[in-house]
């Protein structure tokens, strides 16, 4: 995981340094490197940055000050000579706080807080599936794609079968539905659309998914069984 880094720093000597520094670090990706406190900001507004290393005692406009005006997830650790901006520091959720001045190891310790509060957050992410909205039947349903066990094409419907064993019937093309579904569902004939995680068994012509029995059209034969194969392996 790279971590996308920005240094605003007023002094010279300490931009370099923080330069070397960040180039050394495995887990960050350096995107700019700013002695204009002003043109820093600009950059962190336009760009899409994770993290920015921040002077606070800079002429022009404060890092505290940019520190207020900045999208919320970019996260930031501060980097001064001065201990008592400290609480002013973490009034705004900063990730750490270096004082001036700090070697490798120091500012190695501060990335790995920002490493594991970005770890937490993609995990968090990632456990938050998001939800189908399905209208049908003048009413509005909100399922989860972990929850479909397969889908059929019916004319101009689109039936879902759910785990729970509900059936929902919606005036919806199954073609604009596969597009916004997970890798986990593929098509195995022209009306079917099956979640690969609930396929109990198959054969060459049919697949057994709980009670059901879903169809698999000859063109579609060879890319399902290479699919369940690389699902086996893995």
């Amino acid at each position: 995981m790279k971590i996308k880094a920005v240094i605003i720093e007023d002094e010279p000597f300490a931009l370099k340094l923080m330069e070397s520094f960040v180039n050394m670090s495995d887990n960050l990706e350096l995107l700019g490197a700013f002695s204009n406190p002003v043109k820093g900001f600009e950059f962190l507004r336009k760009e899409n940055v994770d993290l920015v290393f921040l002077d606070i005692n800079m002429p022009d406009m404060s890092g505290l000050e940019i520190s207020y005006l900045v999208k919320d997830d970019v996260k930031i650790i501060f980097t001064t000579a001065y201990k008592e901006y400290a609480l002013e520091g973490f009034k705004v959720d900063a990730i750490d706080y270096l004082l001036k001045p700090f070697d490798f190891e120091e500012f190695s310790k501060a990335v790995n807080k920002a490493v594991k509060h970005f770890e937490l957050i993609n995990q968090i992410d990632s456990n938050q599936e998001e939800e189908l909205i399905i209208r049908a039947d003048h009413k509005q349903y909100k399922v989860k794609p972990s929850e479909i066990l397969f889908v059929e094409n019916v004319k101009n419907y689109v039936i879902f079968r759910l785990l729970d064993g509900t059936k929902i019937m919606a005036l919806l093309s199954l073609k604009s539905l596969i597009e916004t579904l997970p890798d986990n569902f593929v098509k195995v004939h022209r009306s079917y659309v099956v979640n690969l995680n609930f396929i109990d068994s198959s054969s060459s012509n049919t697949i057994k998914i709980k009670d059901f029995e879903v169809p698999i059209s000859e063109s579609n034969r060879k890319s399902f069984r290479s699919l369940m194969n690389e699902k086996s392996i893995n």
